[in-house]
């Protein structure tokens, strides 16, 4: 993934993409200060593509800044390598995901509720966000879905992320001491 080492910060910006980059960073930056100290109320601002620019411009900006610091580097690698081991944790995660919230919708009473906000009121609960105990006391199918997917998530989930992520951060690490020597 990173690479590329520059031993001055001279020699990376002897390159005129790297000043252009620069430049360009500088630009969406100032776009985003003067557009988000205006007026919160106007909604013609185009906000949420103005959101995505500033996220993918940051973090692009990051990679660039990675170049001078090692730590840096090996941090992004780490992530990098642990992303693409956890492609298919995520589609497991997700999928059962999708099936506790149509079990979740197939137990709702209430028509006025759609499919999207059980979607991610189970996705909330998955990830920390403890149900109220009214909401699923009288049924003892919710009760039993609300134990089984966040035991799920929590005890079986993140003890496969925490092994994915350390045999990435393992795997990383002897990439980087053999770039390294």
């Amino acid at each position: 993934m990173l690479q590329l080492k520059v031993e001055k910060v001279a020699d990376y910006f002897s390159d005129e993409a790297n000043i252009l980059e620069l430049f360009g960073y500088s630009l969406c930056m100032l776009y985003s200060v003067m557009v988000l100290k205006d007026d919160v109320t106007n909604l013609n601002k185009h906000r949420d593509m103005l959101c995505y620019s500033v996220f993918f411009t940051n973090m692009r900006m990051v990679y660039h800044i990675s170049i001078f610091y090692k730590d840096l580097r090996v941090m992004l690698m780490i992530i990098g390598s642990a992303i693409l081991k956890l492609f298919s944790f995520i589609i497991v995660l997700y999928g059962f995901l999708m099936i506790m919230s149509l079990c979740q919708y197939v137990l709702i009473d209430d028509n006025s509720i759609d499919f999207f906000a059980t979607l991610f009121s189970t996705y909330t609960v998955m990830f920390g966000e403890n149900r109220d105990w009214d909401d699923i006391k009288s049924s003892a199918p919710k009760i039993l879905l609300y134990l089984l997917s966040t035991n799920f998530v929590i005890i079986v989930c993140l003890n496969i992320v925490i092994s994915i992520v350390t045999d990435s951060y393992e795997e990383v690490r002897t990439k980087i001491q053999s770039y390294d020597s």
